[in-house]
């Protein structure tokens, strides 16, 4: 979002098409920005800009396998003014993948305590190995 004006200017991000992000984080802070849910769909109310002052939220998309596909139609669709970019592609299907969207998280590994021994694998103990100097293209 970029306040095109020399006034300090302020507003509301509504969100639409029924899309409703649980949080909202401001890049350049880096800190969260709470959004509010009410029955007229969510949104971040009082955003502020200086003058000439550009913001970037970034919220969780619900949709993000689809996200290169879209921004390709978007491209697509910016510089279909200029020339005739013919038939557009089918939807991307992939055929070697299943869908993981109703049920993945991400798990943390169990800490490994102090003084453990190293981690095994099938052929011995896992070490470092030290490359000599001067050898680093083998």
């Amino acid at each position: 979002m970029w306040n095109q004006s020399p006034l300090t200017v302020s507003g509301d991000l509504v969100f639409r098409n029924g899309l409703s992000p649980a949080i909202a984080i401001d890049v350049k802070t880096s800190a969260p920005v709470a959004v509010q849910t009410g029955t007229d769909g969510a949104k971040i109310p009082g955003i502020s800009f200086d003058s000439w002052e550009t913001r970037v939220l970034l919220t969780p998309r619900v949709t993000i396998a689809n996200a290169p596909s879209e921004w390709f139609d978007l491209q697509r669709h910016w510089w279909k003014g200029t020339t005739d970019p013919g038939v557009a592609p089918a939807p991307f299907k992939a055929r070697n993948a299943m869908p993981i969207e109703s049920d993945w998280a991400f798990h943390a590994l169990d800490p490994v305590p102090h003084g453990a021994p190293p981690p095994m694998s099938p052929n011995g103990p896992i070490r470092s190995v030290m490359i000599p100097r001067g050898h680093a293209n083998i």
